[in-house]
C-alpha cells in the first residue's frame, strides 16, 4: 500500500530529524515554508543551519505529525499553537516544546528541545568572572528584580535555571512563573 509506505517514510524522516538535533546539540528544530517548497534548519550555538530542502508536501505531512505528537489540534492550520511531547533517546529524557504559526501558504513549526537530565551550574556558563560575581551577588539579595532577556537561542535559559539552582536551598521556597516551564527543578513551585 503506497499511503502506509509514505506515512512510514514520514515517520522515519521526522524521527531521524530529532536524532539529528539531539547528537548535534541543537536548542530547536524549524520547518517552514520557503521558495515553494519548504526548508528544516536547526539552531546549533544559537546559529540557524539548514540541514534539508523539502517538497510542499513533506512540510505539510510532517508539521501534521509533529503538531499530533504534541497534542495538538492537527487539522487547524489557521492559529498559533503550542504543545509538548516527550523521549527518551540514548538514555536521556527530553521534552519537546512545540509551536506552530500560520504562514503565507502553510505553517511554520518549531520544536525547542530541552534535555531534562541537564544539571545546571553557574560555574558552567561563559560568564566572565565580574558578571558572575554580580550575578552571584544579585541572586543572594533578600529582595528585588533579575531580568535576563534576549531573543530566542541567546542564551538565557542556562543563566537563570543556574541562578535558581544555586538558590534552590531547602530553607528557601521559591515560586517561578513561567509559560511555559522549560526545565523542573526539584524543590521549586514552578508555575505556568
Amino acid at each position: 500500500d503506497q499511503s502506509t509506505d509514505a506515512e512510514d517514510q514520514l515517520v522515519r524522516f521526522c524521527r531521524a530529524l530529532i536524532r539529528q538535533a539531539i547528537q548535534q546539540r541543537a536548542s530547536d528544530i524549524h520547518l517552514h515554508p520557503f521558495a515553494g517548497g519548504g526548508v528544516v534548519r536547526l539552531r546549533i550555538d544559537g546559529q540557524l543551519v539548514r540541514v534539508a530542502a523539502i517538497t510542499r508536501e513533506v512540510l505539510t505531512a510532517a508539521i501534521r505529525l509533529f503538531k499530533a505528537q504534541g497534542g495538538m489540534d492537527s487539522t487547524n492550520t489557521m492559529v498559533p499553537q503550542d504543545g509538548r511531547a516527550s523521549l527518551h533517546y540514548q538514555r536521556k529524557a527530553y521534552d519537546l516544546r512545540v509551536s506552530t504559526l500560520p504562514a503565507s501558504g502553510a505553517e511554520a513549526l518549531v520544536i525547542r528541545i530541552l534535555d531534562q537530565s541537564r544539571t545546571f551550574s553557574l560555574e558552567k556558563t561563559n560568564f566572565a568572572p565580574w558578571a558572575l560575581h554580580a550575578l552571584k551577588r544579585l541572586g543572594a539579595s533578600a529582595t528585588g528584580l533579575v531580568l535576563i532577556t534576549g531573543p530566542t537561542g541567546s542564551g538565557k535559559t542556562s543563566p537563570l535555571y543556574s541562578l535558581l539552582a544555586t538558590l534552590n536551598k531547602p530553607t528557601r521556597r521559591i515560586i517561578t512563573v513561567a509559560e511555559p516551564v522549560e526545565s523542573r527543578l526539584e524543590g521549586l513551585t514552578q508555575v505556568c
